[in-house]
């Protein structure tokens, strides 16, 4: 555990000796696997109403129910989430709550939702705000926040550094009272127009609206698409500090009812092709080994894990090794 130095009134946490190479166990495993760890700080960005707050309030249900996001990346267990919607109307969020929960599971229990325009968290009536919740719910903090959309969220133009430093300054406090990781939804800048054509910059970093320091305060960011030929969302990150994060994923909207994302795999002939590589390795194999063997993308592996779970056991979590259980095993042989 890190050393306690609360007497000195610093907002620091200290380690020493066999501390420094000493691993939390409870921060190395995932709270949603190859999508979010715990304290991470996360943005979700996308041009307007390609579905983005969809998407962020079924990643909170599957969170609070404990059940695997988009039915692939396996949730470690329920836990409570905090979703602050500043845009839309409350019954219309409830009603998509309604409609999704036809898909998705979720927890009403671990679900609290604030809605509000006018919960701006760089005011005074933000930060007093923040600290009446850390007082009122002190024994039911959540383990993830979710911010829908930070536009609302914050005073002041999102081009002005001072701005947005002080607003992550402001949110990070919050998250790490919370022992919580942050989600923050976000949107793109307006599309650009050169020589008569439409213009994307190669780093998709470079779309997104307001302060360097936005992007650069996050561990990973998610940019959201949508292609109007083929009808399917798109998930890249293009951006991350863990490597543990799925690069790519393709997803297809049900609407109106039920409501939410279903995820869109890759074909393998012969179809799952896990087990056959696992059963020639007993010790198992790591995520990036399956990626390599198979030649498919993180998003796929964690898809065929999940459809497999019966017969894949992971044996250890840093790194993540996936094995056949035992049981199959010998069922094979």
């Amino acid at each position: 555990m890190a050393g306690n130095i609360d007497n000195l009134k610093l907002p620091l946490r200290r380690y020493t000796g066999n501390e420094l190479i000493t691993l939390n166990k409870d921060k190395q495993d995932p709270i949603v696997e190859g999508i979010l760890f715990p304290n991470d700080y996360v943005l979700l960005v996308s041009e307007p109403k390609v579905g983005k707050s969809i998407l962020a309030l079924q990643l909170a249900a599957s969170i609070s129910s404990g059940t695997p996001f988009l039915d692939t990346f396996k949730v470690s267990k329920a836990y409570k989430v905090w979703y602050f919607a500043t845009e839309g109307k409350d019954e219309d969020i409830k009603k998509r709550l309604i409609e999704m929960k036809k898909m998705v599971p979720f927890n009403l229990d671990n679900f609290v939702l604030f809605c509000s325009a006018g919960f701006r968290l760089n005011t005074s009536i933000g930060k007093n705000g923040v600290q009446q919740l850390l007082g009122l719910y002190k024994d039911e903090l959540p383990k993830v926040i979710i911010i829908d959309a930070l536009y609302l969220a914050i005073q002041g133009t999102l081009k002005d550094d001072g701005v947005v430093n002080e607003f992550n300054y402001i949110i990070r406090q919050f998250a790490e009272k919370c022992d919580a990781a942050l989600i923050i939804v976000h949107h793109t800048k307006k599309p650009t127009i050169m020589d008569g054509k439409l213009y994307s910059p190669e780093n998709k970093m470079g779309e997104i609206f307001g302060s360097i320091f936005l992007p650069a305060g996050a561990d990973h960011i998610f940019h959201m698409g949508y292609n109007k030929k083929t009808n399917l969302h798109s998930l890249l990150c293009q951006s991350q500090r863990s490597g543990e994060i799925a690069e790519f994923i393709t997803m297809k909207m049900e609407e109106p009812t039920p409501l939410g994302f279903i995820h869109v795999t890759e074909e393998k002939s012969g179809g799952n092709p896990l087990k056959g590589f696992l059963q020639a390795c007993s010790q198992g194999l790591t995520i990036k080994e399956l990626m390599k063997k198979t030649n498919s993308s993180r998003a796929s592996i964690y898809r065929w894990i999940e459809e497999e779970k019966n017969e894949i056991e992971q044996v250890s979590h840093y790194p993540a090794i996936y094995r056949l259980r035992n049981e199959t095993v010998q069922n094979e042989k």
